[in-house]
């Protein structure tokens, strides 16, 4: 009886080992990824963003200007107009200032293509 008690509390010590593993590995199962939007201030500032994140932002006729400012990682910028013609499309790894050429005003959207990239933008 007591052989058996003891593999008992052996497998239950893996299962739970295991499940920790797991935890761990996954990266405690969160992400630490951010994106904070202030329109009115025509700023976004983001934290460890991976993928493709798309913001819609209001955007004047003429001439526009994007200016990006890297932490870490890598960016790619994208944007499009409200039919899905691309304005701009560039790496943007580096901190830079784009202009670009708003053809009417109206919401565009910007996407921020990120791998653990963090920064800011201001348009």
């Amino acid at each position: 009886m007591k052989k058996r008690n003891g593999s008992l509390v052996l497998k239950l010590l893996f299962i739970i080992m295991l499940g920790m593993m797991v935890f761990v590995l996954s990266g405690c199962g969160g992400s630490n990824a951010s994106i904070e939007h202030d329109p009115e201030e025509r700023f976004i500032y983001f934290t460890a963003i991976e993928g493709d994140n798309p913001i819609d932002i209001k955007m004047e006729k003429g001439s526009g200007k994007l200016k990006v400012a890297m932490d870490n990682g890598e960016l790619r910028i994208k944007l499009t107009g409200a039919e899905g013609q691309v304005i701009l499309d560039t790496d943007a790894t580096f901190s830079a200032d784009y202009t670009v050429d708003i053809p009417e005003s109206g919401t565009y959207t910007l996407h921020l293509l990120g791998k653990k990239a963090s920064g800011s933008v201001n348009y």
